[in-house]
């Protein structure tokens, strides 16, 4: 029987570290213990498991159609690199059902006995629990920093990012003086008509009229 490997990280920066060959390497080992020849590797670069709408993970579905003669299992290093939303993991794992295809992981015990199913199941639910957790904690970070004043999301790409949410919710922006062209006037600066006060008009202000 074939197997397919599948890995994955959610973040560019995990791609540079050790996650992804660690994936790969226990995945090729566990087939190996199985007897599995390996037919393709396919990795997840940087993309989350909150949604099944995944670049690599529609590539393996079609591969598994493709051969679903040949192509047997399918295989991560654990059900969070699948998936970390139970509902998609359920319907994904219908889909590899219909095909033909079983669903294992290289670090957890998973079979289609009773407890196995059982098993599968809270191995999945703590995976989206650990990503809701995570989601949960983030936003509290990002309440505390608005009550602050702190901006916390990223400004366009043609804008620096303002440094208060006071500053930019009051659509301060920065601009520069232009100088005057023919048929365009200069643009003055703030306060640049307001009258000059010298010290003799500061006194005068202060005694009042007459």
């Amino acid at each position: 029987m074939q197997a397919v490997i599948y890995c994955r990280v959610s973040t560019k920066e995990q791609v540079d570290n050790l996650s992804l060959p660690t994936q790969r390497r226990e995945c090729e080992s566990y087939c190996r213990r199985e007897g599995w020849e390996v037919a393709r590797v396919f990795v997840e670069q940087g993309e989350s498991a909150k949604t099944a709408d995944r670049t690599e993970l529609k590539r393996l579905l079609a591969f598994c159609r493709e051969h679903r003669k040949r192509v047997g299992v399918v295989v991560v290093y654990n059900l969070s690199r699948f998936s970390r939303n139970t509902a998609d993991h359920h319907a994904l794992r219908a889909v590899l059902g219909g095909l033909g295809v079983v669903l294992k992981s290289a670090t957890e015990p998973l079979d289609d006995s009773p407890t196995g199913r059982f098993m599968e199941t809270i191995f999945s639910a703590v995976a989206q629990l650990d990503n809701d957790v995570k989601a949960e904690r983030t936003r509290a970070g990002m309440r505390a920093a608005l009550d602050l004043g702190r901006w916390t999301w990223r400004p366009p790409e043609h804008e620096a990012a303002p440094r208060t949410c006071a500053r930019r919710a009051t659509g301060f922006r920065r601009v520069r003086e232009r100088r005057g062209t023919a048929g365009h006037p200069a643009t003055p600066r703030a306060g640049a008509h307001a009258p000059k006060r010298g010290p003799h008009a500061q006194k005068s202000a202060l005694r009042g009229p007459g």
